[in-house]
Formats: C-alpha cells, structure tokens, sequence
C-alpha cells in the first residue's frame, strides 16, 4: 500500500506539469481549419547527400506537424502550394521554409559527446487568416547535440503554441 501511494506521489508532480492545449474549437462547435506547407528549400548547389537529408527532414517535420496539429484538435492538411490555400472563417495558412539545415555529425555525438556534432535547423514560417492576412512571421531555430528528430519536433511544437496564440484573431 505503500508503494503504491509512494508511486502516486511520484507521478502527480509529472502529469502536473502538461501543458493543456490550446483551444482549437469555435464556439459553434467546429474545428479550426489549418493548411501548412513545409518548404525544403531546395537549393541548386547542393550535393544529392544534402538534397536528400534536407527532403527527408522537411518530410518528417510535415508528417509530424500534421501529427500535432490533429491531436491538439485542429482540421490539419498539408497542401502543395500557398495558391492552394482556400480560406475562408476559421481557416489558417501556416507556411514553414527550412533556411538552414546542419545535421551533423551522428558519430562524433556518440563517440564525443559534449555538443560535438550537433545538429540545428532554421526556418521561417507564417501565419495567415483565412482573408489571407499575415498574423505571424517569425524566425525560429533549435541547435542539439541530440537528433535532428528532435530539433524538428521543437520547432513544430514552438509552431503550435504559436497557432495557438493567434487563433481566433
């Protein structure tokens, strides 16, 4: 018995801390419509080991965000375009552009340690309204001597609270 209430007592300070979302309902009942774009940014000059580690990053930050965004409650679709975008009352556009991307040095993190071969990624992203006017513009960036898995997953979170923020606006 004990043990039990000892492990109760444990967890509480844990499950304390979650942060609630945010409110991604209106107030007819309705979901909040998101359409995000992740923009690679592909650039000429890169060799085909970057242009594939660039694509594969913005890949997993898409999947992940659309992740997000649907467990916090929102209508989430990722378009191809910002021409895309339909609009309209309770409709957001969010556009992400990677404008720097280092992943570093898987095994100097392992073999090193100590933030050698750390990974960061930086990008840019906005938020418009469904009457297509700009809420947010913000550069953003996360530096790790953890995996590129997880300075995407920040930033993607950073993005959500920043939604968020400006939802209803």
């Amino acid at each position: 018995m004990k043990k039990i209430v000892l492990l109760l007592l444990l967890l509480l300070p844990i499950v304390g801390c979650n942060r609630p979302q945010a409110v991604s309902v209106k107030a007819d009942g309705s979901h909040y419509q998101v359409q995000f774009l992740v923009d690679a940014a592909i650039q000429s000059g890169m060799s085909e080991q970057q242009v594939r580690a660039q694509r594969q990053m913005a890949t997993w930050m898409e999947n992940d965000l659309l992740s997000l965004l649907t467990r916090a409650g929102y209508k989430a679709s990722p378009i191809s375009s910002s021409a895309k975008f339909k609009g309209g009352s309770g409709s957001y556009l969010l556009l992400v552009k990677v404008v720097n991307y280092n992943p570093g040095s898987k095994a100097a993190r392992m073999l090193v340690g100590f933030g050698a071969g750390s990974t960061s990624i930086d990008i840019n992203y906005q938020i418009f309204n469904g009457s297509k006017q700009q809420l947010e513009n913000r550069d953003d960036g996360v530096g790790s001597s953890r995996d590129w898995n997880y300075c995407a997953r920040v930033l993607n979170q950073r993005m959500l609270a920043t939604l968020g923020d400006n939802v209803g606006k």
